[in-house]
């Protein structure tokens, strides 16, 4: 167990030192972290997990830039993700990147309206994504949304 916490640490601060390196808090969260499947490969097999994520936080200010950046970044996420995995692109299938912040509603899905104070979409994931359909999927919505929203503003009360 101490190795999973130590990998998970360690995973943890590179990601935080490479945002510090790549931009200030203006550009967070609207940054790549390079090389992401490679650090979640050691994690994802000894912790025994077959799906690493990190999620950004998106505030709602934030909502519209950051659409548009994972439109602009998705490609190259995911062939970033293939090319160290397998080497090459043949199993991807490119579609269903929708364009924006999204979640599950019954049967089929919907945009998230515009009216959270934030947003935890999907961007970056291992193992590599077979389509662009879980990104900007809203992971932590409703219930489990709000109540992250509140951990965030008793955090800035504090």
């Amino acid at each position: 167990m101490r190795t999973i916490h130590t990998q998970y640490h360690g995973m943890a601060a590179t990601i935080s030192n490479v945002a510090k390196l790549l931009g200030d808090d203006k550009k967070w969260p609207l940054l790549t972290i390079p090389d992401f499947n490679s650090m979640a490969k050691p994690v994802m097999e000894e912790s025994r997990t077959e799906y690493a994520t990190l999620l950004h936080t998106v505030h709602r200010t934030e909502r519209e830039a950051w659409e548009g950046f994972v439109l602009q970044n998705a490609n190259a996420v995911v062939t970033e993700a293939h090319m160290f995995e397998r080497g090459n692109m043949d199993r991807f299938q490119p579609e269903n990147l929708l364009p924006k912040i999204w979640d599950l509603l019954g049967p089929g899905f919907r945009f998230v309206p515009d009216d959270r104070d934030t947003f935890w979409p999907f961007f970056e994931y291992a193992p590599a994504p077979l389509t662009y359909g879980a990104m900007n999927y809203n992971v932590l919505r409703d219930t489990a949304g709000n109540t992250a929203d509140s951990f965030l503003k008793l955090k800035n009360q504090i």
